[in-house]
């Protein structure tokens, strides 16, 4: 005896809600880094920073520096 009911569109919904919500989080992150990568620049540029001198300035944690210096 089954004791639920199967509603395909439901579950159809709640898969695209999940993958529009990951597409999301993806499209945020990669935001935030492109603006941290523009900071990282602009301080490196306007006040003659290095690329580390810049990082520490905008409290990047220094385990996430090879991220950002790849990116360059």
């Amino acid at each position: 005896m089954l004791l639920t009911e199967y509603d395909e569109e439901l579950h159809i919904n709640n898969e695209k809600d999940i993958s529009y919500n990951k597409g999301l989080e993806q499209g945020l992150e990669q935001g935030r880094n492109e603006q941290l990568l523009e900071s990282i620049k602009n301080l490196m540029t306007n006040l003659g920073l290095s690329a580390e001198d810049a990082m520490k300035s905008l409290g990047i944690e220094q385990a996430n520096f090879d991220k950002y210096l790849k990116m360059m």
